[in-house]
C-alpha cells in the first residue's frame, strides 16, 4: 500500500492513476529532477540503491521525481542523444565519483582516440551549470570499501586515494568534439563551450565536494575488537552491514532536500497562503516594534528612578549634616593647629 495524502492506495490503484508519469514519452519531454552520472562497473549497485531511495523520498513528499538513470534508456535510440537530452533538462546533476570512475580518465592514450561518456556528461554538466540551466551539481564521493581483520567494512577517503595532478592537463579531443556538435545543434545562439583539460574537469567536480555526500563520513566506522561467534560480535557485524546499506539512502535524503529547495522558487506558494504569511509577518513586525518602543520607555523610566533615588540620597545626607550641626550642647571640635599653639 502507498500513502498519498490522506488516502491509502494499493499498487494497482497507484499504477492506474499515475502510470503515465513513468512512461518514457512523459519523461523525455518533462523536467528531469535528477540526472545520475556514473561509470558502469562497481557503482552499478550503488546507483540503483540511491535511485530507489530517491524515488521513495519523492513519493513521501508527494513528488514524482523524474530521475534519469541509464537503466531507463530505450533500445534502438541513440545513446548519446538520449542522455544528453536528459542532462540538458536536469535540475540537479549527481555524479558518482570513485577511483574506478576516474581511472579511465588518467589514460593519455585515450585522449585522441575514444569518447569518454562520463567525461562528456561532466563537461556538459559544468557548461549547463555555468549557463544557469542546471541549478545544482552535487557529487557523491565514494572511497574504496575493504574489510578489516575483524570482518567490518571500512571505507577510505577518496581525497586520500586520488592525486588530481595525475590527470592529463590536456583536452580529450573526441569528447570535446562531441560536446561542441551537440551544443551547436541544440543551443545555436549560445557560445561554444570552452576547452577544458581532463584535469580541469575533475578538479572542478571536486570543488563541489560537500561533507554530506562523502560516503566515508556517512559510513559508521566500527572499531569492534571482538571476534568469533559471540553475540556482541554478530550484532555489530549486522549493524555494520546495515550501515553500509544506509549510506546511499542518506545520500538520497540529502539530494531530495536539494531538489525540494531548488524546486520551491519555481513552484511558488499558494497566493492566499502567501498573503496570509505576509499579513502575519507584518503583524509580527508591528508587535516587535511595539515591544521595542515599550522597552525603550521602560529603560527611560528606570533611568529616571535611578536619578531620583540618587537625589533622595543626597538630600538625606544634607539633612543629616544639618541635624547634627543644629543639636544644642554639642561642642564643635577644635582644630589641631589651635590646640598646639595653646600648649
Amino acid at each position: 500500500q502507498i500513502a498519498l495524502g490522506g488516502d491509502i492506495l494499493t499498487r494497482a490503484e497507484f499504477k492506474k492513476h499515475f502510470d503515465y508519469l513513468l512512461q518514457p514519452e512523459f519523461q523525455e519531454r518533462e523536467l528531469c529532477h535528477c540526472f545520475i552520472s556514473y561509470r558502469h562497473g562497481p557503482e552499478n549497485n550503488s546507483t540503483i540503491k540511491f535511485l530507489n531511495s530517491l524515488k521513495a523520498h519523492g513519493a513521501n513528499s508527494l513528488r514524482f521525481y523524474n530521475i534519469f538513470h541509464d537503466t531507463a534508456l530505450k533500445e534502438g535510440k541513440d545513446f548519446v542523444q538520449s542522455f544528453m537530452s536528459a542532462l540538458r533538462r536536469a535540475l540537479v546533476c549527481v555524479p558518482f565519483i570513485s577511483a574506478s570512475a576516474l581511472h579511465r580518465m588518467k589514460s593519455v592514450a585515450a585522449l585522441s582516440r575514444d569518447i569518454d561518456h562520463v567525461l562528456l556528461e561532466w563537461t556538459f554538466a559544468l557548461w549547463l551549470h555555468e549557463t544557469g540551466r542546471i541549478k545544482k551539481i552535487v557529487p557523491v564521493f565514494i572511497g574504496e570499501v575493504t574489510e578489516n581483520e575483524h570482518g567490518m567494512s571500512t571505507m577510505s577517503k577518496l581525497t586520500d586515494d586520488v592525486n588530481l595532478e595525475d590527470f592529463p592537463d590536456e583536452v580529450n579531443g573526441m569528447t570535446y568534439k562531441e560536446l561542441c556538435q551537440y551544443v551547436e545543434q541544440e543551443f545555436p545562439d549560445d557560445p561554444k563551450p570552452r576547452r577544458r583539460s581532463v584535469r580541469e574537469v575533475v578538479q572542478k567536480m571536486f570543488k563541489f565536494q560537500t561533507r554530506c555526500l562523502c560516503c566515508w563520513d556517512l559510513l559508521v566506522q566500527n572499531d569492534c575488537q571482538d571476534t568469533g561467534q559471540s553475540a556482541k560480535y554478530a550484532e555489530e557485524r549486522m549493524q555494520n552491514r546495515q550501515e553500509k546499506d544506509l549510506v546511499f539512502e542518506k545520500c538520497a535524503r540529502f539530494v531530495a532536500e536539494v531538489i525540494e529547495e531548488t524546486l520551491w522558487p519555481q513552484d511558488g506558494a499558494d497566493p492566499e497562503e502567501q498573503n496570509h504569511l505576509e499579513e502575519l509577518q507584518m503583524r509580527l513586525e508591528k508587535q516587535e516594534a511595539s515591544l521595542e518602543a515599550a522597552n525603550q520607555r521602560l529603560l527611560k523610566q528606570e533611568q529616571l528612578l535611578a536619578d531620583k533615588d540618587t537625589r533622595l540620597k543626597e538630600q538625606e545626607e544634607q539633612l543629616q549634616l544639618k541635624s547634627q550641626s543644629a543639636q544644642p550642647g554639642q561642642k564643635r571640635p577644635r582644630s589641631t593647629s589651635k590646640v598646639c599653639s595653646l600648649q
